[in-house]
């Protein structure tokens, strides 16, 4: 249901199309390289956490979106590499701890009032 709601509201927008869909997840990774997919939608596990694929298309695709959602639509989360460049101007060891922190913990969060870093990457 959430699909088929999800493909309405995309089917609406001028400046988007769906690609194709695809449920088995083999198929899934070698349709988005076929498709030149920008953006993939993944269901998150129901006990929260990252989509196992993601992983693996965000590696093999290192320009893709991923959007994921939840089962009933409740939550999702965004996830894509990228390369950015931040200079330290603190070298300490406090410093450089909380910048690895900051590094690893960038998943964008799509949920209002939430900040993103409601604990470690595993767990949201």
């Amino acid at each position: 249901m959430l699909r088929e709601l999800l493909r309405r509201l995309i089917d609406r927008q001028p400046d988007m199309e769906v690609v194709g869909e695809e449920l088995d997840p083999l198929r899934l990774l070698l349709a988005v390289g076929e498709r030149d997919a920008e953006v993939v939608v993944l269901t998150q596990p129901p006990a929260g956490g990252d989509p196992g694929l993601c992983s693996h298309l965000l590696s093999e695709y290192p320009r893709l979106v991923v959007l994921g959602l939840s089962p009933h639509g409740e939550r999702a989360v965004l996830y894509r590499l990228q390369m950015t460049r931040e200079e330290l101007a603190e070298r300490t060891d406090d410093h450089l701890l909380a910048a690895l922190r900051r590094a690893t913990a960038r998943v964008v969060d799509c949920n209002p009032g939430t900040t993103g870093d409601e604990g470690p990457p595993a767990e949201r």
